[in-house]
């Protein structure tokens, strides 16, 4: 029973990186700009503390941060003014 409690209690960190991640996917798709608050670094160490196993939803998961990171840099290229020298 002890061992059981203790095996819960560690995956308490995993629990809340997949509700973590499930927002930032919600956000996402709704297409909030709140996500871009977020460091660069938030997505992969918050996929890598999910533990994910799946293979097609890690495949998944991938073209949603591809999409994400291709529009993160299109809005940055957006507010950058061009060097002329």
């Amino acid at each position: 029973m002890r061992a059981s409690a203790q095996a819960i209690l560690e995956m308490a960190p995993v629990r809340q990186a997949r509700n973590d991640l499930a927002d930032y996917c919600d956000e996402v798709v709704a297409g909030e700009k709140a996500r871009f608050d977020r460091p660069a670094d938030w997505t992969g160490t918050t996929v890598k503390a999910c533990e994910l196993r799946h293979g097609v939803l890690k495949e998944y998961l991938n073209e949603i941060l591809a999409s994400d990171g291709n529009q993160r840099l299109a809005g940055q290229s957006k507010f950058r003014i061009p060097s002329y020298w």
